[in-house]
Parts: structure tokens; sequence; C-alpha cells
């Protein structure tokens, strides 16, 4: 919502991880707000609407009830949307979403399994980790080819080549003077040099016209 510092720069139709442990609810893995269409709708909705009387002044079903909410056109207010941070919810300031009854666990996971939902769906991690091991995963979303994504790639290559952190990470030396630190020639299959900008995408298969363009577009912005 803010162009804030460590904000994602590239466009990700899913978040994702990968998991590398064998995980279950209570054992610190993932939590969802499933509900999208109506999260969504709440968000943009929330701001417009302020609370006759508060949540200390009434039982938990009468401050919730419509009755109890008015327009607020007055008020530049969006609760908890604080500047160059994302946007934040809990039972405060968005209460109709009742977030300690509807935030769901996902299911068993093992080592290879991976979880994807929407970017813009309510996530967390379990407040409690009550397993008798680790919880770990590499969160890696699904970035599909777009203009965006390409500049991104775009960027991203040339600090590669220098060793230098990406770009939507803080700057500095990075790795550049390391010894050993990784290269193109450690990446050893076409499609991971295309993923990094090193070699172009191959548009001589059967493709749609659109995916033609982008490709050839992503080519073009690369400097093939």
């Amino acid at each position: 919502m803010y162009d804030g510092p460590g904000a994602c720069g590239v466009f990700r139709a899913f978040q994702g991880w990968t998991s590398m442990s064998d995980t279950c609810p209570t054992e610190g893995t993932l939590k969802i707000y499933p509900l999208i269409k109506e999260l969504t709708a709440y968000t943009m909705m929330r701001p417009l609407f302020r609370e006759k009387q508060s949540r200390a002044e009434l039982p938990r079903e009468e401050y919730l009830s419509a009755s109890n909410w008015e327009l607020d056109f007055e008020t530049s207010r969006f609760p908890n949307s604080p500047i160059a941070r994302s946007q934040e919810y809990n039972d405060e300031t968005h209460p109709h979403l009742e977030l300690g009854r509807t935030m769901i666990s996902i299911p068993r996971v093992k080592p290879g399994d991976q979880a994807w939902w929407h970017g813009d769906m309510i996530h967390s991690v379990e407040s409690m980790h009550k397993g008798k091991g680790p919880s770990a995963v590499l969160y890696i979303p699904a970035v599909p080819l777009t203009p965006q994504n390409v500049d991104y790639i775009r960027d991203q290559k040339r600090l590669f080549m220098e060793g230098r952190p990406a770009p939507d990470f803080p700057g500095g030396v990075g790795e550049s003077q390391f010894v050993g630190r990784g290269k193109m020639e450690d990446i050893e299959s076409i499609e991971g040099k295309q993923a990094m900008g090193l070699e172009p995408f191959d548009v001589s298969g059967q493709l749609t016209p659109g995916e033609r363009h982008i490709l050839e577009q992503a080519n073009k912005v690369l400097g093939f």
C-alpha cells in the first residue's frame, strides 16, 4: 500500500513456500484467513465506517451489529495501515473479521510439500509451537512473467553479476568481495538462467499471441 523499505518489488500471483520439515497444526505452521472476497470488501469498506459505541460499552454481538456503525466521510483514517508498512489486521481495528476464530491452520505438511495462498489473503504463523521439531520452510512465491517482473529481473541480473544484493534488499557491497560467490556459470539449467535473465526466452514453440508478446518483450528488456 505504501512504497516502504523492504516492500516487495515484484508481482506475486500467489504467496508460497516449500516445507523443509514434518509439521502439523499447533506446531508453528501457517494460518490463513480463507474468505478472500469478504476480506477484500471489508478492507475497502472499513475506512468508511466508525463505531458509535466502543466495545467496552457493549456486548460483543451488539458492538458488531450494523446498528452500532455509521458512515465516516469526515476523517482520513485508514485503520491499522501505518505509513511505510503493510496493511495489518487485528480484533481492535477490524473486529468483524473475528480473526480469533476464523484464522485456520493448514493441514500437516512433510518435507517437499508446498503451500500456496492468494497474495491478498491474511496469513500468519501460529503463535505457539507445541511440536518437538523445527518448523522450517523456504519462501518461494509464484512470480509470473509480467512487464513489472521483467524490469525487476533486469535490475537483479545486473546486481547478481556484480555480487550485490537484489533490488528489494538493502544496498551495499553484499558478496561482491567474497571468494567463491555464486556466478553465472554456477547456474546449470537453461530454465534457471532464464529466470535470472541470463538467457533469452524461447519464442519458437507453440505459443498464444499473449505468451509470444510478453516473451519477446522480456527478451528486449533483458538485452537479447
